[in-house]
């Protein structure tokens, strides 16, 4: 059975406008508001919308909560929860978007009376368990999962709205949280499908049973799997469409087996080539290419131009020549994997307890189906029908990200004027050129198409470019990549109208999306814990770099 999205009775922000976003339907309600399918106009996709209630929005804790909570959620990176997008303000309204998919409650279709398939209860509670073993794990806090929080879609796949939170609003032990779950999924069992996966009611009943032996999510999680079903042949009427060609095509390659060894042979031995030569062109072909941009450039002491012509003086700095690549990113979580211990070292004093410092869209979800950017990068060279390589920025960081990484370099993120001053020289130029546009010389929006096989036809690059491919866009100073390619955060914090006045990390610079290439373009419409697929940064320092502050061993001091 398939599962239709339940639409609510419209309240007052059906049909209305909040800043970018439209407001279509109105889909659940939240513990600080409505929950509501709107389009985000500047994307062309659609979103799921929480805002705050009205009532609660001349409430300041009310408010602070309400964001700060969106900023936890943001840091939380599961493939069973949905992400989210960007938090802010229009209309009045307070709100967050994230990942949407058309679907509907636990509670909704225990409400309507629509059963689930003894599988899609098994993944529900498989999604249920890995995500809050993850929660315990990263010491995430969470509200306790309530059944309005465990989403089906369709056909019935499972996804969890995100329950990270800052302050948990009523205290619980996990045995209960376990013992509320399994009875929410045992009121989903359908009395035709019960049966069809042995052990499944047993477990539930075990689970729900006060005084059960389940205290940890890690154990509910073990028992799932030994109770999961191992695809087979037998069980292909059972399957989705995928599976089932799956199945037919190994038992098509059974009755191929009869055929001469001499063409089986010839095969593999064509394969192997194939092989060999894919494993040099990944391994051998494009890895040389990989450039080490360490260089940083002197800026001088003295005075210089800033934003509508007023003369500011700044000390000696130092600037990365080039923006920080996805290589030189890979090297910093590398020494995360290895020195886990060390996390706190980097950190930010805001940033969260359970920061990642892995950037969106960076991991894999699932390494044959949905590879990040960083494998794309490595094994293809492309990444949404653009080219793109270990030598291209990275990007979806947050500042707490680029904080991090700086740090770990034994440098720090540059403030806003020198930023500006690195871009612009002592003259006060418009470009890093100079004064006139030129859209052939910089990686921006003026070519750029949202249709990935579309764009690139002016500057060359439909979205991202390695940090060195404009050499035009190149600073009196010699700083390459402030007018466009990603723009960059900055370590200077400003009150942003976007989120009432919150202080935030202003950005700096032009992107691939944006045809404003200026070098007085800031903006302060991102919260510190948020990122973007046209945001990346550089680093700076106080001195000269040193071959101490390029060791991963030894982190620097802020």
């Amino acid at each position: 059975m398939t599962i239709a999205e339940t639409e609510l009775p419209p309240d007052e922000l059906v049909g209305t406008q909040i800043g970018n976003y439209r407001v279509d339907a109105k889909i659940g309600e939240g513990r600080q508001g409505g929950i509501y399918r709107a389009a985000q106009e500047s994307m062309g996709r659609m979103v799921r919308f929480y805002a705050l209630d009205r009532s609660r929005s001349a409430d300041p804790d009310e408010v602070n909560r309400f964001l700060s909570n969106a900023s936890i959620k943001a840091n939380v990176s599961h493939p069973f929860i949905l992400a989210v997008y960007e938090a802010g303000e229009g209309a009045g309204i307070y709100f967050y978007s994230c990942e949407y998919l058309p679907c509907s409650s636990l509670s909704q279709l225990v409400e309507a009376g629509i059963p689930l398939t003894d599988r899609a209860i098994l993944q529900g509670l498989k999604a249920a368990s890995e995500v809050l073993s993850y929660f315990a794990r990263e010491n995430v806090a969470h509200e306790k999962l309530s059944a309005n929080a465990i989403l089906f879609t369709a056909n019935q796949q499972p996804r969890l709205a995100n329950t990270a939170t800052q302050f948990v609003s009523q205290p619980y032990e996990t045995s209960e949280e376990i013992q509320s779950i399994a009875q929410m999924f045992f009121a989903a069992i359908g009395p035709a499908s019960a049966g069809s996966l042995p052990g499944l009611r047993e477990l539930l009943t075990t689970l729900q049973t006060p005084g059960s032996p389940y205290v940890s999510w890690d154990q509910v999680a073990h028992s799932v799997a030994e109770i999961t079903p191992k695809a087979a042949p037998a069980d292909a009427h059972k399957m989705d469409a995928q599976d089932r060609a799956a199945v037919m095509a190994i038992e098509e390659a059974k009755k191929r087996q009869g055929r001469s060894v001499l063409l089986s042979s010839i095969t593999s031995l064509i394969l192997v080539a194939v092989a060999l030569v894919l494993v040099w062109y990944m391994v051998l072909g494009k890895r040389t290419l990989v450039t080490e941009f360490d260089k940083m450039i002197k800026i001088p002491a003295g005075e210089f131009i800033y934003q509508d012509g007023s003369k500011q003086t700044l000390p000696e700095f130092w600037i990365d020549e080039h923006e920080v690549t996805i290589g030189q990113y890979a090297k910093f979580l590398q020494w995360l994997k290895e020195n886990p211990e060390r996390k706190a070292e980097v950190a930010h004093h805001k940033a969260p307890k359970s920061k990642t410092y892995v950037p969106a869209d960076w991991a894999d979800q699932d390494a044959i189906q949905m590879p990040g950017y960083y494998t794309r990068a490595i094994k293809w060279g492309k990444y949404k029908d653009a080219p793109l390589d270990l030598n291209s920025p990275v990007f979806g960081v947050d500042f707490f990200d680029a904080y991090a990484y700086a740090k770990w370099k034994g440098r720090r993120l540059p403030s806003e004027k020198e930023w500006e001053k690195a871009a612009r020289g002592t003259d006060g130029r418009l470009f890093p050129w100079g004064s006139e546009a030129n859209p052939k010389w910089v990686n921006s929006g003026a070519d750029f198409q949202p249709n990935p096989k579309e764009g690139g036809d002016i500057d060359g690059w439909k979205r991202w470019s390695p940090v060195d491919a404009m050499g035009k866009d190149k600073s009196a100073f010699g700083v390459v990549g402030m007018g466009g390619n990603v723009s960059e955060w900055t370590d200077t914090w400003d009150a942003s109208p976007d989120f009432g006045g919150m202080l935030v990390p202003i950005i700096r610079g032009g992107n691939w999306q944006n045809a404003d290439a200026k070098l007085t373009r800031r903006l302060t419409a991102l919260m510190a814990e948020q990122n973007a697929p046209m945001l990346g940064f550089r680093t700076a320092a106080d001195k000269a770099p040193q071959a101490s502050d390029k060791t991963p061993e030894n982190p620097g001091q802020p």
